[in-house]
């Protein structure tokens, strides 16, 4: 059975999560949607350090855009905002692609369509031991 607690906040982020997308629809309506995207960070050592930030510890997947129908990038500190307090601008602000701090901004990349896996071993880590939490000692030597 759910808490009381976990449903709440399972509530809460539907809430913000049609806040997003009416502000999308409005604001960039050719844009993708945070409902149907694929989520990507940039192939660096701040991308993912900000997924890490984001999920905890997960593998990640470097790949590729082949096609890609829309593509927004984003600063994710305007959703964490928006989280806390509910004020219009960080809606606006996330959609029109500014970036919180330039010296240290939390890209994402919300993409509609289709990535193509870089690594063909990552695909068969992830088949054994699914994306996270990690086993004590995995045997992939690859990117964590």
């Amino acid at each position: 059975m759910v808490s009381q607690h976990k449903l709440e906040r399972v509530l809460r982020l539907e809430d913000i999560e049609l806040a997003f997308e009416e502000a999308r629809r409005r604001q960039l309506p050719e844009g993708p949607s945070r409902l149907a995207s694929l989520y990507l960070a940039d192939d660096s050592d701040r991308g993912r350090a900000h997924v890490h930030r984001m999920l905890g510890a997960v593998f990640i997947l470097r790949v590729t855009v082949p096609w890609a129908l829309r593509v927004a990038r984003v600063d994710t500190k305007w959703f964490d905002l928006y989280c806390q307090e509910s004020k219009t601008e960080y809606l606006q602000n996330y959609w029109a692609s500014v970036a919180f701090d330039t010296t240290s901004a939390s890209w994402e990349y919300l993409v509609d369509r289709m990535i193509q896996v870089s690594e063909p071993a990552d695909i068969e880590y992830i088949r054994k031991f699914g994306a996270g939490p990690f086993p004590a000692e995995p045997s992939y030597t690859g990117r964590f």
